[in-house]
Formats: structure tokens, C-alpha cells, sequence
């Protein structure tokens, strides 16, 4: 649990990353689609930086969250395995 602490920076960070450059995408490409102009490839490259480097944090939380897996059980199990 100690090791999750360090790393729930990197899930609000991804979390935060990902909806934000996903809003903005949204909300420029409405704004292209109502008038008619494409977007430029700033204004893209603006909403799909945020959005992959989000998708990095999730995807770095994720690896860490599942190859931490403890590889010795916390309690002896006395039950016969029958």
C-alpha cells in the first residue's frame, strides 16, 4: 500500500491530462465543425499532447499496480489442501 501513495500522483495527473486535452478536442472540434474551418494542426496537437501523455500516466500506474503483487502470502494458511 506504501508504494501506492507514490503513485497517486501519476493517476490524478493522467486522469487529469486525459479529460482535460479530450475536452478541448471536443470542444475545437465543434468550434471546427459549426464554422466550417478545419482546425489548425496547433490546435490539435494541443488537445492530443495532454490526452497521450495521460494515457502514459494511466498506463505507468497500471503496469506498476499489477507488477506489484505481493510474491509472499501476508498469512500462513493452515487449511489442508485437500
Amino acid at each position: 500500500m506504501q508504494s501506492l501513495r507514490v503513485l497517486l500522483p501519476a493517476l490524478w495527473a493522467g486522469v487529469l491530462l486525459s479529460v482535460l486535452g479530450l475536452g478541448f478536442g471536443v470542444a475545437q472540434w465543434v468550434h471546427s465543425v459549426t464554422t466550417g474551418r478545419p482546425a489548425s494542426s496547433g490546435t490539435v496537437m494541443l488537445a492530443a499532447l495532454p490526452l497521450m501523455i495521460g494515457i502514459q500516466f494511466l498506463i505507468a500506474f497500471l503496469h506498476h499496480d499489477v507488477d506489484n503483487v505481493p510474491r509472499e502470502p501476508l498469512s500462513a494458511d493452515d487449511r489442508d489442501p485437500e
